[in-house]
């Protein structure tokens, strides 16, 4: 019974978090990127009780430090990545952009390196980074 739980857990965590995400993901369509940082702002101290320059402040080691006694630890690494990433297309500094898509690429790296597996969404990802990357030079 206790399995079932978790699952149902873990469900409605996901499910939350990608309404969030998806609210995000259509105001950074929008280009209304003040509503996209005052979102990303809500989704993490929602989720890790956290706001962004905590987690900005933060190298991707100790991202995955922080999280590797939570449960479900690859799971939230992965969701301050796809926050991270957001937070990094948005941002207005060319120095802020580069400092957080980087961490983005190197948290991906992480996550496929511990699943032993690939995403075609965090290829998608990497690749639109290090396109950004080598534009900011």
């Amino acid at each position: 019974m206790a399995i079932r739980y978790e699952k149902d857990y873990l469900m409605r965590l996901m499910q939350n978090f990608f309404l969030a995400l998806d609210r995000i993901v259509n105001a950074r369509k929008n280009e209304e990127h003040e509503v996209v940082l005052s979102e990303l702002e809500v989704t993490f101290m929602a989720f890790f009780q956290q706001n962004l320059a905590f987690f900005e402040a933060m190298t991707p080691d100790e991202i995955v430090a922080f999280f590797s006694n939570a449960p479900y630890p690859s799971e939230k690494v992965e969701m301050v990545a796809m926050l991270l990433f957001e937070a990094g297309v948005v941002a207005p500094e060319p120095e802020v952009q580069r400092r957080r898509l980087t961490t983005v690429n190197t948290l991906i790296g992480h996550l496929s390196d511990i699943r032993k597996s690939v995403s075609l969404d965090h290829m998608a990802k990497q690749q639109y980074i290090q396109k950004r990357l080598g534009e900011l030079g």
